[in-house]
């Protein structure tokens, strides 16, 4: 099913489209605080650790998704493979730069 997002009330667009990626984002930090529970008591220090250094991944591939869901539309293939490489090139250096930045006291 094609939804014309061009006609039609504004709000009540956005609304039907963002509600899933939140519920999504939700069910996702619920799954990672519970995750960072049960490791964090039954595991060890050391494994808490690991989890909450993987909370960064998930945003990092969501927003590679996204990007790929916002040049899929055109059905223009080189869009595609762009975005594809722009993501492979930036993000990984972006999750670094911030990871370093979180690390300084």
């Amino acid at each position: 099913m094609v939804t014309d997002m061009t006609s039609g009330s504004p709000m009540r667009l956005l609304l039907r489209f963002s509600l899933p990626m939140l519920v999504g984002n939700i069910f996702q930090q619920f799954y990672s605080m519970v995750d960072a529970m049960i490791v964090g008591r039954f595991v060890g220090v050391d494994a808490l650790a690991a989890v909450g250094a993987t909370g960064g991944m998930s945003f990092l591939v969501l927003g590679f998704v996204v990007k790929q869901a916002r040049a899929q539309p055109q059905k223009d293939d080189a869009d595609v493979c762009g975005a594809v490489a722009e993501d492979g090139a930036k993000q990984p250096r972006w999750t670094v730069r911030f990871t370093g930045a979180a690390a300084i006291p």
